[in-house]
């Protein structure tokens, strides 16, 4: 059950992250600590990546370590949203563009 302090913790966090700026801060922020992790202590970023994880649903099962499932799978799902925001925001502009055309036009 949420409390209406849990609640409002929880919205404005969610609003935290749904900026771009936020996001882009996050993700600096990341990268300075792996940069930061992977020079200070290489042993222990090295045995981070190199930890196994295994996926099992019913009887199928894929065992990989975190470099792998990194690379592989979170890399794919990244660039496939990628392209779906590239794509929306290429309609957005290219109907924005012929809305601005059909105006010009219709003043002429």
């Amino acid at each position: 059950m949420q409390t209406p302090a849990s609640a409002t913790r929880a919205s404005s966090l969610r609003a935290f992250f749904q900026t771009e700026s936020t996001s882009a801060r996050v993700l600096v922020a990341a990268i300075v600590v792996a940069i930061v992790w992977a020079n200070v202590a290489p042993g222990g970023y090295d045995a981070f990546w190199g930890y196994v994880c295994t996926l099992r649903i019913g009887p199928l099962s894929a065992t990989h370590d975190l470099r792998t499932w990194v690379n592989s799978g979170l890399m794919t799902l990244f660039f496939l949203v990628v392209g779906w925001k590239r794509d929306a925001s290429s309609t957005w502009a290219s109907c924005a563009n012929t809305v601005a055309w059909c105006c010009r036009w219709r003043r002429a």
